[in-house]
């Protein structure tokens, strides 16, 4: 003899409850996971953008540094004013830039 257990029909409406509730849960908690791995996503590319323009504006100030010194020691030859302020910073060519001017 075997006996059916079934389980009576407010036990049943509880387990359905609990059942939908975590299906509500757990798809809320994805939509949430979601939203944040799209709003980190779209953050890392934007700092992207941000470090290579960063990189050209470093560049392009560096270069244009390079270009100002170069004009003042070239000035300084002449220019008793351009020669105290390269002698009071110790502005000094270095070698690489001296060999690249040199055989230009």
């Amino acid at each position: 003899m075997t006996q059916k257990t079934q389980l009576p029909a407010i036990s049943q409406l509880s387990i359905t409850v609990i059942s939908v509730g975590l299906i509500i849960f757990f798809g809320w908690q994805y939509s949430q996971t979601s939203r944040l791995k799209n709003n980190l996503v779209t953050a890392n590319e934007q700092r992207a953008v941000q470090f290579e323009q960063s990189n050209l504006v470093q560049t392009k100030t560096s270069e244009q540094l390079e270009a100002f010194l170069g004009d003042l020691l070239t000035l300084a030859e002449t220019d008793a004013q351009a020669a105290a302020l390269v002698e009071r910073y110790n502005i000094r060519r270095n070698a690489r830039a001296a060999e690249t001017e040199d055989a230009e």
